[in-house]
């Protein structure tokens, strides 16, 4: 314990509490045994109720003597006995620092609050931390001596200062504390009574044990003050401007003194300076009156620029607001990621600046319009302050696509002429939401540079988790003997963040079907995986739904991996083609056992015969045949295929016409001449093309390419050959499953795909495995818009994580968990490329918006700087134009002839 919590924490005193005991009125709600009443059944002394036997109880808890009496199983409860949570919310606003004899009404605040965090601790339980005034800090409850001195460090760094926001951070709190708790307030209260009771009966609503802490002074109490007495209020802080205001009187002090300086001697010399004064009498008294003005001004706009550090409107001179704000705003599962000791995520502070910066430049006087990561929709906006509380601008568990987000913007500008427009966009910078590499930026950039008075600034939070952990449910198999059936979990637990790692043991919480148990794994480097870990299930358990938890960090959304499981379906694939030297290695591919648990099956139609595919059973579907029209009725199937979630893979038909589909289409055959091409760029960190589990790259680099058919259109290229050609692309306008366009064929006249076998092996079953997530009882899926299908009301959540919040049915696809409808199950899951901490470069971001006008501003989750400097810049321009005005002021007069008769007037005063 550290000198400065001593100050506060009387060893004496905790002595003395330790015989004590913190309880709370009410049933609490916790997630280990403890001390204080639950609501729930448990294992105790205190015996509750009897309770029929169900499937999947615990056999141990069966009492055999009513089995002995009834001839029925009952299970036997008991009163469960639980921790506590305890919140303590502290004032620190600018009154608590009044106290008599070096003793504040914080000093006591922090005695009350650290011994009370201490108790808890002891016996323990859980405990948090809220400051109240101008530097809020927010600690969630936890367990350990590691938090208790977080909080108690937190504690001892409270200062008062700023005016009181106790309502709003009791309001606050109840918000955010989302399981019962005790909350503490120690407070003087100043605040009226009638303010201070709809927040405490807000806490008492949502289930809290609450109690209230007055702090006053003996001498407010007694009120003995027998002398007139000046009284200041302490949160205000308009005294220092009050007195400031008489500084603008300076320059006028210093003149007058100056005047005062000047003496009048009566010789010849002075009286003829006199005498040309008075000529030029009136033109020097101007310029004295305008130098002095000058100054004055300059002074008062300090004044103000230092008491109000924000300012707007025609303040700013700054070109005046714009006619429209648009603001991108990423949702992605990584913009989640929060500060450890305030509870933020990127995504929180940065809509919070960017609605603090919009309201303090443009106010009302420009139109807003939202457009979110998610939804890609634009929304029109009455006010910048709306942002925080969007249901647009929530969490969620979805991946961003940064071009889709400006291809949006673009469409928005160019339909609805917005005029002179500002682009925010908030994003934490992920490699992978940017698409660097993708084809789309190049059209992008050329559209946005042909618009006249657009402007892009980018509110940015690149900085990744430290000491990150991220799990992974990969494979779910049921397996089931004579005497017993399990679950076999391939698990991959990913470590971010540690260049040297050291080994560490990660607690693994499985959950299956609401029975949890804990798996102790050690992580001795960076990434950890466990293949075919058995979990014992019930043999009566078909199918069900589970999840792997890891322990709480600075970035929860990867802490989580949701699984269902069921009958496993068959693998199943068709091959549309004519062709022979098409079918025949790639049956052979798809009919390979991959995973030997599993059964696959691949079936070959005739191109005449598309119409025979059995689109529900199916996950993979090779298209070696001309792109049907968009309004045939094959375009609209192959688009419903991908939309529930499969995979398709079109091959280039011989006669190769301008069809598009998926917003890609043929664009003619080529070839290599005597040299086949080989590819030069192929992405190995995600898709069709990645490294294997153990980091080994596929031989994509080995491949040669005799003709290939160009790709053009809109997508995400995989791989390329030659000239900046794509070999391999998949098509970024529908969202579920995938749709990718290969520029070749795998006949020995077209590449070696065929002849090298591996890389066509693995694009083949990553593609059936991604397909396959569609298929079955039980499914999994990634969190988009639109992955559960047009009726989202159908479904219903079954299981998310401890203490998250249910969404609405519009926002279920955006969240992680598991949902049902029917007897389907889907595990809904972050997208893979969320776990990818890749950050793009300040290189690769200029070279991106290269020729458009764009603004880059970095923040972090421990800064608490305005994102507004407007008003430093109105200050700077107004010192800038007084200084130079009173420089030309000061300039001297250029010198010319005397004047004739006021010579000859000097000569005959001084002969006379």
């Amino acid at each position: 314990m550290s000198a400065q919590q001593r100050d506060f924490l009387d060893p004496d005193v905790l002595s003395r509490l330790l015989a004590l005991q913190l309880h709370a009125r009410q049933a609490m709600i916790g997630n280990i045994s403890g001390k204080h009443r639950s609501p729930v059944r448990g294992s105790s002394l205190e015996f509750a109720q009897y309770r029929k036997y169900v499937p999947g109880d615990d056999t141990r808890r069966l009492d055999w003597r009513m089995w002995g009496r009834s001839d029925r199983f009952y299970i036997k409860e008991f009163e469960a006995d639980t921790n506590l949570r305890l919140c303590l919310l502290i004032d620190a606003s600018g009154s608590m620092g009044y106290g008599e004899d070096g003793a504040t009404r914080l000093d006591y605040a922090r005695q009350l609050g650290g011994t009370l965090a201490y108790l808890a601790a002891q016996q323990g339980d859980a405990t948090g931390f809220w400051s109240v005034g101008d530097a809020k800090t927010e600690i969630p409850s936890r367990r350990g001596a590691s938090h208790l001195r977080l909080v108690l460090d937190q504690i001892a760094q409270m200062k008062p200062a700023g005016k009181t926001t106790l309502l709003e951070s009791i309001h606050e709190a109840a918000e955010k504390i989302s399981q019962r708790a005790l909350v503490i307030l120690i407070s003087d209260l100043f605040v009226p009574p009638s303010e201070l009771k709809p927040g405490l009966q807000h806490l008492r609503f949502r289930k809290h044990d609450v109690v209230v802490l007055h702090l006053l002074d003996q001498r407010e109490l007694d009120f003995d003050f027998d002398r007139p007495a000046r009284f200041v209020d302490m949160e205000g802080g308009e005294t220092l401007f009050l007195w400031a205001l008489p500084l603008i009187a300076l320059p006028v002090i210093i003149h007058l003194i100056h005047l005062h300086r000047r003496r009048t001697v009566k010789w010849a010399a002075m009286m003829f300076l006199l005498a040309a004064q008075r000529m030029n009498k009136g033109f020097s008294r101007l310029r004295q009156i305008l130098i002095l003005a000058f100054r004055v001004l300059a002074l008062l706009a300090l004044i103000f620029v230092i008491s109000r550090p924000l300012s707007g409107g025609w303040l700013g001179l700054t070109g005046g607001a714009p006619d429209t704000v648009m603001i991108l705003v990423d949702r992605s599962a990584s913009m989640e990621q929060q500060n450890v000791i305030t509870g933020v995520s990127k995504r929180a502070l940065g809509l919070r600046n960017l609605a603090k910066a919009i309201k303090d430049t443009v106010g009302t006087r420009s139109r807003l319009v939202l457009i979110d990561s998610a939804d890609l929709k634009p929304l029109s906006l009455e006010r910048a302050d709306a942002l925080v509380d969007l249901p647009q601008t929530e969490a969620t568990d979805t991946t961003a696509d940064v071009p889709a987000m400006l291809q949006g913007a673009l469409d928005y500008i160019t339909r609805n002429k917005t005029g002179r427009t500002d682009v925010w966009l908030l994003s934490d910078m992920q490699a992978g939401d940017w698409d660097a590499n993708g084809g789309r930026w190049e059209a992008l950039r050329g559209a946005f540079m042909s618009l006249q008075g657009v402007r892009f600034r980018l509110l940015c939070y690149p900085q990744p988790a430290k000491d990150n952990l991220g799990v992974t449910v990969e494979r779910v198999v049921r397996r089931e003997t004579a005497d017993k059936a399990e679950l076999l979990l391939d698990i991959r637990v990913v470590r971010q963040g540690d260049a040297s790692p050291q080994p560490v043991e990660v607690p693994l919480r499985v959950v299956v079907n609401g029975v949890s148990s804990v798996l102790k794994v050690e992580l001795k480097e960076n990434q950890l995986l466990l293949q075919a870990q058995a979990v014992p299930v019930d043999k009566a358990t078909k199918r069900g739904w589970g999840r792997i938890e890891l322990p709480a960090d600075s970035f929860a959304a990867d802490n989580i991996s949701h699984f269902v499981f069921d009958e496993p379906a068959v693998l199943r694939s068709v091959i549309v083609s004519d062709d022979e030297t098409v079918v025949e290695p790639i049956k052979a591919a798809l009919s390979a056992a991959a995973d030997p648990t599993r059964k696959y099956a691949a079936t070959v139609l005739a191109v005449s015969h598309a119409a025979e595919i059995p689109w529900d059973d199916v996950a993979l579907i090779v298209w070696q045949a001309p792109l049907p029209k968009s309004d045939n009725i094959a375009a609209t199937q192959l688009q419903n295929h991908v939309a529930a979630g499969r995979s398709i893979i079109f091959l280039p038909s011989e006669a190769a016409d301008d069809a598009q589909l998926f917003g890609l289409h043929w664009a003619g055959w080529q070839r290599s001449g005597d040299k086949p091409k080989n590819v030069e760029w192929w992405r190995n960190d995600a898709g069709l093309l990645a490294n294997t589990r153990d980091g080994a790259a596929l031989p994509v680099g080995e491949l040669e390419v005799l003709r290939n058919c160009v790709i053009a259109g809109e997508g995400v290229p995989l791989a390329r050959v030659g000239a900046n050609q794509s070999l391999l692309m998949r098509s970024s306008v529908e969202r579920g499953g995938g749709a990718y366009f290969l520029g070749t064929l795998p006949g020995s006249s077209a590449s070696s795909l065929a002849r090298d076998g591996v890389v066509m092996f693995a694009m083949l079953h990553r593609a059936l495995n991604d397909g396959a997530r569609g298929l079955g009882k039980a499914q999994e899926r990634f969190c988009a818009q639109g992955v559960l299908g047009d009726d989202s009301a159908k479904w219903r959540p079954v299981s998310a994580a401890k203490d998250a919040v249910v969404p609405s049915a519009t926002a279920l696809a955006l969240r992680a968990g598991v949902v049902e409808s029917g007897e389907k199950l889907v595990a809904l899951n972050r997208p893979p490329s969320e776990d990818n901490p890749q950050v793009l470069t300040s290189v690769t971001l200029d070279g991106l918006f290269k020729g458009i006008d764009y603004e880059r501003v970095e923040d972090t989750l421990e800064s608490n700087r305005s994102l507004t400097s407007e008003v430093w810049r109105t200050f700077l321009i107004a010192m800038a134009l007084f200084i130079v005005g009173e420089a030309l002021l000061c300039m001297p007069q250029k010198r010319g002839a005397a004047p004739v008769e006021n010579s000859s007037a000097f000569a005959s005063n001084t002969s006379a």
